[in-house]
């Protein structure tokens, strides 16, 4: 892929025909491409699907898949997932189900939910293990689904991938590459202006019509509601209108009836109470006639003793009587009685008969009154009777009446009970009805005037819908091409100063050893002159030996450049990057620059020394050449100094100056080594451990970014505040702005992100202000944010040269400028940015700044995923970001570049022993009759050592001081060279960096001078004393 074209709105076959018809597009492939949670065994994360032409990742597809494991899928239920080392994607042979991770039904957008991973592949468009973030899910994308293009409902392609013609034999990193594809990138440009207007015309249509379709079927809904409400209404007003005669009707009835059951209830009180009135008389005469009828009794029995009494005076008048006439019948017979005495007796019954008569008369009379009174008493009893009778009698009438009253009562409560019950059932069906009424009538109005607003919001965005854009995306914006150009960039840096080094040494060491042997052969080389050779065979062949050493080592030195070391720097690469196996070269333009060179120096150090040589006469030449004489040094001259010292160090100081080129070679051989070391681990303390421990652990000072969406509301912002306060593993949370905006300074201008901290007195909390250290201090002076003016970083700072009290100037949006002050430079090392208060953001823009980013601190114990999850599920949030991620994510970015710096660290150890090694050889080599001679004055071989490695180390102190001062200018200029827009290092080097170069360099020289020992101790001083004769 050489472009890649997005589009908000998506392409359609026409925009492809069009972009296949621009010059200098040789192919061009459409894509459908979406985010989804996949879930598969216990795990579940954020996938990003991919389609692929045919099912498969074949050479004719653009970006084509490397099969790495398994087999491309054969239908549409199959897929392929990127190869990960962290073991986030399933594995083959795993069942996935994808979800949306979002309200909406992932069916909508594919045919099938649930896949079988059939295989590993690894994607030519994703260099980097990072995949990017997403609106779903955590927000962080764990791998990529690569499956059949005809799985994709979408009738529009999310994106088209396109080829540029005659790219294939360019670098991609070239400006050649760059030239063809800017004029392809341009021509699509051309083209998408008409087709952009072709589809802003489409879609203002294609909304219009659907506007018009949607007002259409408003108004068919609006009209059936209305219909439907105004019958339900009539049939609840027809209802409620019989409901309202029938409880009429039953409140007639109940009238009535409670009329008729008030005048019955009166009959009944009335009879009642002349029941009870009757009863009460009754009761009363009872109770008269019951005291009465003792009295009678009384009487009776006193009027039947009268009677009796009666009954027997006149019995026993009557007797008397009967007497008195048989006495007197006796008397008249017999004449026994006088007159007298009948007279007596006459007058006596007459009396008695008289008494007789008067008793009859008061006993019938007496007779007559108890007839009479009893017959009375009789007929009261009876009337008595006769009464109960009628009062028990009415007693059972009224109870009888009472109980059917009752129960014409009752039925009638019954009736109008139940006539009640159907009244307010039927009031409650109509209640009811009425509430189902209104909330359709409510739920329609509301669905209606959704609908409504709806159409009123397309129509509003009808009017605003802005022309479509297409965003070409060349390789240069490719997260992985650029981290990976940025990292060659750096190597690069490296590779334009170290390699010029290494060589120097090298070259000095054969430059060295080459006029040592060549010194070493004057005999030689004065005999072969004696014997009539000339001057140019002689030379020649030492030219020849240099020359062929040379050619053989430059060889082998391409050998392990183009192959070994390629291979290990790549392996490094490889943990970063995904990429195809390295593909070795050979580059004749850096093999004969190399060779000529090597070939060059040596051979001119040959010649050089060859000529000084055979400038003498023969006999010249075949006797030794005579020693330097001495010379006081300055050390002599420093007498109180000179006076303390021993005879063998006063010879050791003489040594050291006598021999200047031995004592310069030695000095620079080892100060260069020692530089490349402190330059080594110094790169190491920059690129990796002082930056991600000053940017990560003491300026951000923040655990995690929520990114805003652009059109985020008001009510969105404070539901996600909302959240983050109930959020137990939050501890605190600021809102900020960071946007993109262009600074300028004279004529220079940058793109940094502008961040506007809402409260500026918290802001040290999130992001750590401080000024910017200098090369050999640090410091941690706050830098406070003021309404006067700006923070700058330190790199923007350099880049438009400015300092603080200088003015710089922000462009917006409608190509107008803001003037600031520049209150303070800031320390910071990834990416450039442009702090301001709200108040002085405000002041220069006459408007709020839009809050777009919340920083947020976390607890040591909060989840990450957990917290990341609710977040995204939140309408406004575009993304989650963790500080801890951007740190692993830069710590994997520099790693391949500090195992490049190992790859130079072990080169300069090895150099460093072999310059050491080859100096101290051809020390003890020039100085054999000296050796010898000091060990025939009776010197011990550990003197002897001791002599000869007491010049050594004198000159390696010497050198690790020079190269631990050149080693801090290389350092920076190294720095300088790799450093690239947004990313500065740190300058300064550990001082532990430098305690290890100068302890590696000393004991590199104390083994070196261990493995001379042997040779010293193995002098044959008398075959050594007569050497030169």
């Amino acid at each position: 892929m050489d472009l890649q074209i997005l589009s908000p709105v998506g392409f359609n076959q026409d925009d492809l025909k069009a972009i296949r018809t621009v010059p200098g597009v040789k192919n061009a492939q459409p894509i459908f491409m979406m985010d989804a949670i996949q879930t598969y065994g216990k795990q579940t994360n954020v996938a990003h699907l991919i389609s692929i032409p045919n099912g498969n990742g074949s050479n004719e597809a653009i970006n084509s898949l490397t099969l790495v494991k398994g087999r491309f899928p054969k239908n549409s239920h199959e897929v392929v997932v990127d190869q990960q080392k962290n073991g986030s994607n399933p594995k083959i042979g795993d069942l996935v189900t994808l979800s949306s991770g979002s309200a909406a039904n992932l069916s909508d957008s594919l045919h099938n939910t649930k896949f079988k991973v059939v295989g590993t592949v690894d994607s030519p468009a994703y260099l980097t293990r990072d995949r990017g973030t997403s609106t779903i899910g955590n927000g962080k994308v764990s791998g990529l689904i690569f499956m059949s293009q005809q799985n994709f409902k979408q009738s529009d392609y999310t994106a088209i991938l396109a080829t540029a013609a005659d790219t294939n034999s360019l670098d991609v990193f070239s400006d050649a590459y760059s030239n063809k594809v800017s004029t392809v990138r341009d021509g699509l440009n051309h083209v998408a202006d008409s087709r952009n207007k072709t589809r802003y015309d489409d879609l203002v249509s294609k909304s219009n019509k659907r506007i018009t379709q949607q007002q259409n079927e408003y108004n068919k809904k609006k009209k059936q509601a209305d219909q439907s409400f105004a019958e339900v209404q009539q049939k609840i007003d027809d209802s409620q209108n019989k409901l309202n005669v029938v409880q009429d009707h039953l409140k007639t009835m109940e009238s009535q009836t409670n009329q008729q059951f008030s005048e019955t209830q009166g009959k009944l009180d009335t009879a009642a109470k002349q029941l009870a009135d009757s009863t009460a008389i009754y009761n009363q005469k009872s109770a008269s006639f019951k005291q009465s009828t003792a009295a009678a009794q009384n009487q009776f029995a006193t009027a039947e003793k009268q009677i009796n009494a009666l009954s027997s005076k006149i019995s026993s008048l009557q007797n008397q009587l009967n007497g008195l006439e048989a006495e007197l019948s006796v008397g008249k017979t017999n004449g026994s009685l006088i007159p007298a005495q009948m007279e007596s007796l006459n007058a006596q019954i007459q009396q008695i008969k008289s008494t007789l008569v008067t008793l009859a008369q008061q006993r019938a009379t007496a007779q007559a009154n108890l007839s009479d009174q009893q017959k009375k008493f009789t007929a009261t009893q009876t009337q008595l009777n006769s009464s109960k009778q009628q009062l028990a009698d009415s007693a059972a009438q009224l109870n009888s009446q009472k109980d059917s009253f009752a129960a014409v009562q009752k039925k009638a409560k019954l009736q109008i009970t139940q006539g009640q019950h159907e009244i307010d059932r039927q009031k409650s069906f109509i209640d009811q009805a009425r509430q189902n009424l209104k909330k359709q009538k409510t739920d329609t109005n509301k669905k209606l005037s959704k609908a409504e607003q709806q159409i009123h919001d397309a129509k509003q965005k009808i009017s605003q819908i802005a022309k479509p854009s297409w965003k070409i995306l060349s390789r240069d914006d490719n997260t992985g091409y650029s981290s990976f150009q940025s990292t060659v960039d750096r190597s690069n840096g490296m590779s334009t100063i170290i390699p010029v080094i290494f060589f120097a040494i090298a070259a000095l060491v054969c430059l060295t050893t080459m006029t040592r042997m060549v010194q070493e052969q004057r005999t030689q080389i004065g005999t072969l002159k004696a014997l009539g050779y000339s001057s140019g065979a002689i030379a020649f062949k030492y030219l020849f030996y240099s020359a062929s050493a040379s050619l053989i080592g430059s060889i082998i030195g391409m050998a392990l450049g183009f192959i070994l070391l390629p291979s290990v720097i790549f392996k490094a690469y490889m943990i970063l990057y995904s990429m195809p196996a390295m593909s070795v070269g050979f580059y004749p333009g850096i093999a004969a620059t190399v060779l000529v060179i090597s070939l060059a120096l040596i051979t001119a150090a040959t010649l050089f020394t060859c000529i000084s040589e055979l400038r003498s006469v023969p006999s010249a030449l075949m006797r030794p050449e005579p020693p330097k004489s001495g010379k006081r040094v300055l050390l002599e001259r420093i007498h109180f100094l000179w006076s303390r010292l021993s005879f063998s160090k006063k010879v050791t100081a003489r040594n050291l100056f006598r021999y200047k080129k031995r004592f310069w070679m030695t000095i620079l051989g080892v100060a260069c080594c020692c530089e490349m070391l402190v330059t080594g681990l110094g790169l190491k303390d920059s690129i990796s451990t002082q930056v991600s421990q000053r940017e990560f652990g003491e300026i951000m000072k923040y655990d995690m970014s929520v990114q805003l969406k652009n059109n985020v509301t008001a009510g969105q912002t404070d539901t996600i505040m909302h959240l983050l306060r109930d959020t137990s593993g939050v501890s605190s949370f600021m809102e900020n702005t960071n946007r993109n905006i262009t600074v300028k300074s004279g004529s220079k201008s940058e793109q940094v992100n502008l961040m506007v901290p809402q409260q500026p007195n918290q802001f040290l909390n999130y992001f750590k202000l401080r000024q910017a250290p200098s090369r050999f201090a640090k410091t941690d002076a706050p830098i406070s944010l003021s309404n006067d003016g700006v923070v700058i970083t330190q790199q923007l700072a350099q880049l438009l040269n400015i300092k603080t009290g200088d003015t710089l100037s922000i462009e917006d949006d409608a190509t107008h400028s803001h003037h600031f002050r520049v209150e303070g430079i800031a320390e910071n090392y990834l990416l450039n940015y442009v702090f301001m208060t709200p108040t002085l953001y405000s002041k220069a823009y006459v408007s709020q700044v839009a809050v777009n980013q919340i920083l947020t601190n976390l607890n040591k114990k909060a989840s990450h995923n957990s917290i990341s999850s609710s977040l995204t599920k939140v309408d406004g949030v575009a993304n989650v970001s963790f500080l801890s991620d951007s740190e692993q994510t830069f710590q994997d970015t520099v790693k391949s570049l500090n195992d490049v710096v190992w790859v130079i660290i072990l080169a300069a150890i090895l150099l460093e022993f072999v310059v050491l090694y080859t100096l101290t050889t051809i020390n003890i080599g020039e100085r054999f009759r000296e050796i010898a001679t000091i060990k025939v004055l009776g010197f011990y071989d550990r003197e002897v050592s001791t002599y000869v490695t007491r010049e050594s180390y004198i000159l390696t102190l010497i050198g690790i001081v020079l190269g631990l001062i050149g080693g801090i200018f290389l350092h920076a200029k190294i720095l300088s060279g790799i450093e690239v827009d947004g990313v500065m290092f740190v300058k300064s080097i550990l001082p532990q960096s430098f305690v290890v170069s100068a302890l590696l360099t000393f004991i590199f020289t104390w083994v070196v001078n261990l493995m001379t020992m042997r040779p010293l101790r193995k002098i044959n001083m008398v075959e050594a004393l007569k050497d030169n004769e």
